[in-house]
């Protein structure tokens, strides 16, 4: 079977600097960090972040997840959090795999018997497990798929089929991902946070969020922020600088435009909820972000 030291090896041989890396296939990239950076509030999408290297640390408010060698953190849907890479260095850099999260894959995995022990009680969009021999091997195979644009595009959806089922079989992440599948008892609450993702510009009020989750006010409240530990409201407005700060940093709008782009109607107030955020001014931030080369990481 591969181990640990194949992957990383097969890892290096993509990532010859570091960065954010694709591949050939538009649910895999890699990342790799030379050195330790500084904490940033970056967007967490729906993904499997595997650290084969190196020790990383995300912060959703009050918990914080540890990820080092071997282990994984999962997230199941955008959040917003605090992230960053606590060891990492020239002759050992920080190597992560990033695999995108598919809903539909998960659901065709998941059978009646497995949703009939899905709890009623909301969980946190996010939890860390350990890798065992199997996904270890398993990852190693995805690796060695890349070499070849024939194989990927055969063997890759098999293999991405099978790491989202040795993850259903975690319970942590079990219970995490079967709130992804329409019929689980927590689908409606998802649906509402994903429907909010894509819509995040618009100024509709914590009501009618709560209608389209089929809950009470009350109770739309708690089971949000069990799910992301923020408010719907501070969920949007983090949803909204993160976008518009991506926006400034890839497409090159200035504040007042990627304020408005994102929802903002006012200028000062875009800039004053900006820095509170990320500790200072949008120009001057993404001065920052661009002479430090934090772009691929923000």
């Amino acid at each position: 079977m591969r181990n640990l030291e194949y992957a990383v090896q097969k890892t290096l041989s993509f990532t010859r600097k570091e960065g954010l890396h694709t591949t050939a296939l538009p649910w895999l990239s890699i990342v790799r960090s030379n050195k330790p950076t500084t904490f940033e509030m970056v967007l967490y999408e729906p993904s499997v972040c595997i650290v084969l290297q190196g020790k990383k640390e995300t912060r959703l408010e009050q918990v914080t997840y540890q990820t080092d060698t071997a282990n994984y953190v999962v997230g199941a849907l955008s959040l917003p959090v605090l992230g960053a890479v606590m060891e990492a260095s020239d002759t050992s850099p920080y190597l992560c795999l990033r695999i995108d999260i598919d809903s539909k894959v998960i659901a065709e995995l998941v059978d009646s018997q497995a949703l009939a022990q899905q709890p009623c009680q909301p969980v946190s969009g996010m939890a860390v497990a350990k890798m065992d021999e199997y996904m270890m091997d398993t990852v190693g195979r995805l690796l060695d798929s890349l070499h070849s644009p024939a194989t990927s595009q055969a063997l890759a959806p098999l293999i991405q089929k099978e790491i989202y089922w040795r993850l259903l079989q975690q319970v942590p992440l079990e219970t995490l991902l079967l709130q992804l599948v329409k019929d689980s008892k927590q689908y409606a609450l998802y649906k509402t946070i994903k429907w909010l993702e894509e819509n995040f510009a618009q100024s509709d009020n914590v009501e009618h969020l709560a209608q389209l989750a089929g809950m009470s006010l009350s109770s739309f409240y708690t089971h949000f922020k069990a799910v992301t530990g923020i408010s719907p409201l501070q969920y949007r407005n983090r949803l909204r600088l993160v976008k518009a700060r991506k926006l400034m940093i890839a497409k090159g709008y200035h504040a007042a435009q990627a304020g408005f782009e994102v929802g903002y109607q006012e200028p000062a107030q875009f800039s004053r909820e900006y820095s509170r955020l990320f500790g200072m001014p949008p120009k001057k931030d993404i001065a920052r972000i661009k002479a430090s080369a934090l772009g691929d990481f923000v």
